[in-house]
Parts: C-alpha cells; sequence; structure tokens
C-alpha cells in the first residue's frame, strides 16, 4: 500500500509543478518583452524606482508570521491521514488571524513608507516626482495587504493540492506588474500603484467566492483557541525563517540605492529580477512537494524518497536553463538591454545565476524540514548568515559595488547547501 501511496505522491508533485511551471512561463515571458520597453519607457532611474517599490510588495510577504505555510501544512497531513473532522475550524481560524495580520502590516508599511523613500531614494528627485513615488509607495502598501490575503488563500487551495486556480492567478498577478509602467507614465508612476491594486481586488473576490463555496462566509464562530495556537505555534517558528529571507534577497537594492543611487538600482534589478525568476522552477516544484510530505508524515522513508526524486525532477528541469544563462547570460543580456547593462557587470551575472540555482536547490531542503516539523535547524542557519551577511552587504557594495553584492549572495547559498545537505543525510 505504501508503494503505490509513494507513486501517488510522486504523481501529484510532477502533475502539480507542471501546472506551475507551465503558467510561470508566461511572467518569464513578460519579463523578457517588457523589462527593456519599460526602461525605454521610464527611464533607468524611475525604473529603478518602481522596483523598489515593487520589492516592498513582496518583502511584506516575509512577515506574516507563517499563517499561510501552517494551514497549508495542517491540511495537508489532515488528507494524509483521514483526520478532516476540524478542517474548517483550522481554515476559518487561520483566515481571522492572516486578516487581522494584514491589516497590521499594510498599516506598519504605510507608516514607514517615507522613510524608506527618503533611506533609498536620492535626494536630487524634484518635488512633482517624490510625491508620485509617495503614491505609488502608498498604493504598493495596500495593495500588499490584499496579497497577503490572497496568499492565505492560496495556501489553502495548495494544502488541498488544487493548483490550477493558483498558478493561473499567479501568473497573472506576475505578469501584470511589469506591464502597469506601461500603462502609465514617469510623469504618473503612481497609476502603477493604483492599476495593481485593481486586479489584486479582482483576484482577492475570485478566491474569496471560491473560499466560500467550500467553507462558507467566514464567521467568529467557527474560530477556535485551540486551532488558533496550533497554527501560531506552526506559523511562527516558520515565519521565524522568513524574517531572514529579506535581507537575503531585497535588502542589496536599498543599500544600493542609497550608497550609488536609483539609475544603478534600475541597471542591477533589470538583469537580477530575469535571473531570479527562473527560481519559479524550484519554487513551483518546492510548493508541490511541501503537501506532499506534509501527507506522509506517518512513513519517514517515504517523505526522504519523494524528496530524493523532487531533487532529480529539479537538476531535470533546471538544469538546462542554468547553463545557458552561466554562460551564455551575459551575451544575452546585452542583446536583450544593450551593452550598458552589461558593461562590468559580466561577473555579477554570472555569479547571480550561480547563486540562484544553488538557492533553488536550498529551498526544496527547506520546504522538506518544515514539512517534517523540522524549523530548527533551517531557523539557526538564517539567523547565524543574516547577522553576518547585512553588515558584509554594506561593506562589500560600499567598496566593490554591484560585484560586492553579487559575490555575498553567492557565497551565502554555497554555505548554506552544504549544511543543508550534511543535515538532511544526518536527519
Amino acid at each position: 500500500m505504501d508503494y503505490f501511496n509513494l507513486i501517488k505522491a510522486e504523481s501529484l508533485i510532477r502533475k502539480n509543478s507542471l501546472t506551475s511551471l507551465v503558467f510561470q512561463t508566461f511572467p518569464i515571458m513578460t519579463a523578457i518583452i517588457g523589462i527593456p520597453q519599460n526602461i525605454r519607457h521610464l527611464g533607468v532611474e524611475m525604473w529603478g524606482v518602481y522596483s523598489l517599490s515593487i520589492s516592498l510588495f513582496f518583502l511584506v510577504m516575509y512577515f506574516n508570521f507563517g499563517i499561510g505555510p501552517a494551514v497549508n501544512r495542517i491540511l495537508a497531513e489532515a488528507i494524509g491521514t483521514g483526520k478532516w473532522s476540524k478542517e474548517k475550524a483550522v481554515v476559518q481560524t487561520g483566515f481571522f488571524i492572516n486578516l487581522a495580520i494584514s491589516f497590521l502590516l499594510c498599516f506598519i508599511l504605510l507608516f514607514f513608507a517615507d522613510g524608506i523613500i527618503n533611506y533609498a531614494i536620492e535626494p536630487s528627485a524634484n518635488s512633482v516626482e517624490l510625491i508620485e513615488i509617495k503614491k505609488l509607495f502608498n498604493w504598493i502598501a495596500l495593495g500588499s495587504g490584499l496579497y497577503l490575503v490572497i496568499s492565505f488563500f492560496r495556501n489553502v487551495m495548495e494544502g488541498r493540492q488544487k493548483f490550477f486556480l493558483v498558478s493561473l492567478l499567479r501568473a497573472i498577478v506576475g505578469s501584470f506588474i511589469l506591464i502597469a509602467p506601461l500603462l502609465s507614465s514617469k510623469h504618473n508612476i503612481s497609476n502603477s500603484g493604483l492599476y495593481v491594486f485593481v486586479l489584486l481586488s479582482i483576484c482577492l473576490l475570485v478566491y474569496t467566492l471560491v473560499f466560500v463555496k467550500r467553507y462558507s462566509i467566514p464567521k467568529a464562530k467557527y474560530f477556535d483557541r485551540q486551532t488558533a495556537k496550533l497554527i501560531f505555534s506552526q506559523g511562527l517558528v516558520i515565519s521565524l525563517h522568513s524574517f531572514f529571507n529579506p535581507v537575503f534577497i531585497y535588502l542589496d537594492r536599498f543599500i544600493i540605492g542609497n550608497l550609488i543611487g536609483t539609475k544603478v538600482v534600475g541597471i542591477y534589478t533589470s538583469f537580477y529580477d530575469l535571473i531570479s525568476r527562473t527560481t519559479i522552477i524550484p519554487s513551483s516544484i518546492s510548493s508541490a512537494l511541501f503537501p506532499a510530505v506534509s501527507s506522509s508524515l506517518h512513513s519517514p522513508d517515504k517523505t526522504k524518497k519523494i524528496t530524493i526524486k523532487t531533487f532529480r525532477l529539479l537538476i531535470t528541469f533546471s538544469g538546462p536553463p542554468f547553463l545557458i544563462l552561466l554562460f551564455f547570460g551575459p551575451h544575452l543580456v546585452n542583446l536583450w538591454l544593450g551593452n550598458d547593462f552589461v558593461s562590468g557587470n559580466k561577473t555579477v551575472i554570472q555569479f547571480l545565476v550561480v547563486g540562484y540555482f544553488i538557492q533553488g536547490i536550498n529551498l526544496v531542503f527547506l520546504r522538506y524540514f518544515q514539512a517534517v516539523k523540522e524549523f530548527r535547524f533551517s531557523l539557526y542557519i538564517n539567523i547565524g548568515l543574516a547577522i553576518l551577511y547585512a553588515p558584509i552587504l554594506a561593506a562589500l557594495i560600499y567598496r566593490y559595488g554591484l560585484a560586492g553584492a553579487a559575490i555575498l549572495f553567492l557565497f551565502k547559498n554555497i554555505a548554506e547547501l552544504m549544511l543543508n545537505i550534511w543535515y538532511f543525510n544526518k536527519f
């Protein structure tokens, strides 16, 4: 019976991974076509400003106390063990907790938006530009609140291994974020944030209708204190790990904006964002792995076999684009954006390519450890690395510019990979 369950789990991972991958090709194609158009349309500097605002949008996702992933894991485990008695209580309790956190984080982001703008954006921006930039950041802050609620609904559906709608809407949002600036101009760039906010509102409506159809309208009577404690206990540990991710992914561009300027941010994020989108492969695969492993906790051997199969799947899909970008990435960026974006940055591009490939492998390790409730190891790694990362990053960017940021990103991922392999074999 375990053999057939293993085959079923592997089949679900392949199916769900392929679904996510197919849909995520659309944001990649949009990036390839849209980023050069945005640079020409807005100018490098204002494109850098927009990139910073979108970084905040995704940054908030790491501070949601892990409520969505916790509900995802609890639901997946319930599916694997057949314990469905508290499904509605888990989902609706998680919804109210997530909603409260979304309001809180949205308010905090709105409160600190001016300080972030003053730190990361050059003071040379004129008063009209600053007004538009502040409006843009405010719309993105409001949109981030909606996206946190959407993320919760997405985790619920992934926990039930329903990936089609999740992948479709994620692809639409990921693509539209790159299209929105083309619908405005550098003089009214705040409209880009408004358009993103409107799209997120529509996506939230769709998710809400699907959610209500299965679980009914959220009501306070379904809120359960014991369930809330369970969600928080698992979610907080997950979120403690996620808390450090922004340091590794987004801090560099804010330091670059402060030390070198937003024009350099525009150059850096142009090829950085395209390279980072190669993580859709490990992200899609690991998203499918998480519920598959969570539903198989009764059989440790089975969870490891599923994970090893997942690594093979990851290498199969990630290997070819990695090799192409590693050897031809600078030339492709030159053809794509022009020599100004490659000049002096060839090594930067190659370091980022290798760094993101390794990060994709680390992401699968992370999802495995989270699914089997082994939270402490990844948390300890990230605490140790984050303490060192921020000050070293600032020093290297000050001394070596973009190359400093890329080198540190690569070495951080290599160190994490070696520790993950050691612990996975030991676990």
